[in-house]
């Protein structure tokens, strides 16, 4: 069946079954279910790549994600895919492995689709990010990273306010010897915020921080394991509560103090940050900072179409907030 034939079926000119299928906005909504209707009872296909080759837009959005395997992550991704299914795209899916270099492979791969833009979750951005942002022409946004550049919107965490809370509920419950578990050589501009929250907590209730109960890593449970034994073997008195940029590094320290005898919350309390689907399920359930990942993610589909519908314009960036969820792993400290 040819597109004649659905013209002449739907009553209405060949061009009006064209707009219909490739700039249905341009057409009243009578017409688009009228030849809609014909289109869904006759199962006729359009020519993807000559729809293509007209409008210019292949419909796909390309987006990079560190790791496929953490669930904050998938989360996002459900909800960049629900906003983008609703709007007629397609999505790309392609994980760097946290590596900068990888994630702009995959930033030419893309431009070499034609993807109609981009959404990525860099770990870390380099001079050829930016070189990349200015020249590609393409609609972008960032997710939990902040463009230098402040050409390209991004989605953020209220990763600050949400680590200082949630120390300040440790410091309330009367701990003062607070680990930090950090993951400043794997996400600088992600440990920086919660580190600066982390002090400010600190140095707002006239508590000195101590090196030696601060580390920096990444975000596996390997890492968390060891940040916590070196914590735990670091001379002087050993701290009293633990606060995790992560809820991987939080679970992966629970592991190590329990290995030592010890019982979480009574002798050491825990806390995360993520508020991971696991957290409210193991034992104890975890004290952590719950973020809506499926929310930033429908959050950035939303600025990335708002983009490509208005290219020239300056966005301003999305602040996702926090809930912080106070569970069995801390308590009060013993007097």
């Amino acid at each position: 069946m040819k597109m004649e034939d659905i013209a002449r079926l739907a009553g209405v000119s060949k061009a009006t079954v064209s707009r219909v299928i490739n700039s249905p906005e341009q057409v009243s909504p009578q017409l688009v279910s009228r030849v809609e209707q014909v289109l869904k009872e006759t199962g006729y296909a359009p020519n993807l790549l000559a729809r293509e080759l007209v409008t210019k837009q292949t419909h796909l959005i390309g987006v990079v994600v560190p790791q496929i395997g953490i669930d904050t992550f998938a989360e996002m991704i459900e909800g960049i895919t629900h906003v983008l299914n609703q709007n007629g795209y397609n999505l790309l899916l392609a994980t760097s492995r946290d590596q900068p270099e990888e994630e702009l492979r995959y930033f030419d791969v893309f431009r070499k689709k034609q993807v109609d833009g981009i959404i990525s979750f860099p770990t870390l951005l380099l001079e050829r990010h930016q070189t990349f942002f200015a020249r590609s022409g393409l609609p972008l946004v960032l997710v939990s990273q902040l463009d230098p550049g402040g050409t390209v919107p991004s989605v953020l965490y209220d990763d600050f306010n949400g680590t200082r809370d949630m120390v300040e509920y440790l410091l309330a419950l009367g701990h003062r010897r607070i680990a930090y578990l950090g993951v400043g050589q794997h996400n600088k501009v992600i440990d920086q915020a919660r580190r600066e929250g982390y002090l400010a907590a600190l140095s707002r209730h006239g508590v000195a921080p101590e090196e030696r109960l601060m580390t920096q890593g990444d975000f596996s449970l390997q890492y968390g394991y060891r940040a916590m034994q070196t914590v735990w073997q670091s001379e002087g008195e050993k701290p009293t509560a633990v606060f995790a940029a992560t809820d991987r590094l939080a679970l992966a320290a629970i592991q190590y103090l329990r290995e030592q005898g010890c019982s979480v919350p009574e002798d050491v309390s825990v806390a995360g940050l993520d508020d991971m689907d696991i957290a409210a399920t193991v034992h104890p359930s975890l004290t952590t900072v719950h973020y809506d990942y499926y929310n930033s993610g429908v959050q950035a589909a939303e600025l990335l179409l708002l983009r490509m519908r208005r290219p020239q314009e300056r966005l301003e960036n999305i602040m996702i907030g926090y809930q912080r969820k106070e569970r069995g792993s801390t308590c009060a400290v013993k007097k």
